[in-house]
């Protein structure tokens, strides 16, 4: 949906993973992706299904989510936590992280990082996973 324009903005995932090794199965996931903004708090959840497709292929879909929820200090700023699980793993964690952005000077793009470390909140989840990401964006 255009920004702004509901309660939510809301999206939709659609991919699908051809994998040229023989015997690992294709894989296509899909859910819907959700922001909500309000003042400077930021909430982002992604729901998403996964399904293995060909030969080997498991026979049922697997779920997993996640949450994001930050607080904007500035765009270059964005302290927060994210949380993700995996019901079916009984996989959860859950840290902090921070985002932001910068515009470069004399062009249309922009550069986009995401760093943090989420903590494993059960036993079948890693103990920690360190996040890094960090893109450039031109328009």
């Amino acid at each position: 949906t255009p920004p702004g324009e509901y309660w939510a903005d809301f999206g939709f995932l659609a991919a699908y993973e051809h994998n040229t090794r023989p015997g690992t199965p294709d894989t296509a996931e899909f859910g819907p992706l959700i922001e909500k903004t309000a003042g400077r708090f930021t909430h982002t959840v992604n729901l998403i299904w996964e399904k293995q497709l060909g030969a080997g292929a498991a026979g049922k879909y697997e779920f997993r989510y996640s949450y994001q929820g930050t607080y904007t200090v500035s765009s270059a700023f964005r302290p927060g936590i994210e949380a993700y699980g995996r019901p079916s793993d009984h996989a959860y964690q859950a840290g902090p992280v921070v985002a932001g952005d910068w515009h470069i000077p004399g062009t249309t793009g922009e550069i986009e990082y995401r760093l943090g470390m989420v903590f494993g909140i059960n036993a079948k989840a890693p103990r920690r996973t360190v996040l890094a990401q960090v893109e450039y964006e031109f328009f």
